[in-house]
């Protein structure tokens, strides 16, 4: 009855946006859209605003969690076909996921870049990296420097700090390889009779719901099997093939077909990328100083 009063009262009274200024009437400003009730910042308002950014306050996350399991590409035409206030907007979810992957990091004794099979370290690994710790001290094998500095050197912080990032940015790694499909997705699935000729901002976005599909099977693994956090590749083939069989409408063997040949442009696309870093580094190395020894 209260929340119910202040509408009213809300609507009935004139108000000045503390935003743009603009004198009207009702629950929210014409011009820029800011509520009519907003005061100080406080825990409870903070609250309020990442539980409707996230979509708890609506329940648009529980409707759009739903729909990816049960009805993951028929969701993701009907957002590019305009039906896009009933879901939760995808890359918000995508940031709400990437943070409950970091919180589940540091609370579960897991290793999220562990191959799944064990979360202590064996006997036998421990042995190994005494072997290769004690070789690197011993100076045997190949040692490559720049102008005298040894390339590990240089290269190990850079590889700590990316592996640090792609711990806390989960959802984002899982982004930038789904990516990779864009160009063979609009390439094979472009005379889908449900939703043709999709350009590459509607890709971008399709591939951000898959992204966080697949995110959220991890966090369900990840919480099943406590520790187990990889998937099995064949379970990302068989989502994004159930995904495009929904949205793109084509029989499950031609779909199947066309993804096959989209991983396969995705592996053409990743092979041009590792020759243009090679090259990249046989640039450095020649016009840096680099030397093998």
């Amino acid at each position: 009855m209260t929340d119910n009063k202040n509408n009213v009262e809300n609507e009935v009274h004139k108000h000045v946006c503390l935003n743009c200024g603009t004198e009207y009437e009702g629950r929210f400003c014409p011009e820029c859209g800011q509520r009519a009730s907003v005061g100080r910042l406080t825990m409870l308002s903070v609250l309020r605003s990442f539980l409707a950014v996230a979509g708890f306050s609506n329940g648009k996350l529980w409707k759009t969690l739903l729909h990816s399991v049960t009805r993951p590409g028929h969701m993701i035409r009907e957002y590019l076909q305009g039906k896009r206030t009933y879901y939760i907007k995808p890359l918000n979810l995508l940031v709400v996921l990437s943070l409950l992957f970091v919180i589940l990091q540091n609370v579960l004794p897991i290793n999220l870049f562990s191959d799944g099979n064990s979360v202590e370290m064996t006997e036998d690994t421990r042995a190994i990296l005494a072997q290769a710790d004690s070789l690197e001290h011993s100076g045997e094998g190949t040692k490559i420097s720049i102008n005298g500095m040894e390339l590990s050197e240089k290269i190990k912080p850079i590889v700590d700090t990316m592996e640090d990032w792609f711990r806390g940015n989960m959802g984002y790694y899982r982004l930038l390889c789904q990516l990779l499909l864009i160009p063979g997705t609009m390439l094979c699935f472009r005379k889908s009779k449900t939703y043709p000729k999709s350009n590459l901002p509607e890709n971008f976005f399709i591939q951000v719901f898959v992204s966080n599909q697949l995110m959220l099977l991890d966090l369900l693994w990840l919480l099943c099997s406590w520790g187990r956090y990889r998937l099995p590749t064949l379970i990302f083939l068989l989502v994004l093939i159930y995904d495009y069989k929904q949205l793109f409408g084509f029989s499950w063997g031609r779909t199947t077909w066309k993804v096959a040949l989209v991983y396969l442009w995705a592996l053409i696309i990743m092979i041009l990328l590792i020759s243009v870093g090679i090259a990249v580094g046989y640039y450095f190395r020649s016009t840096l100083g680099i030397t093998a020894s």
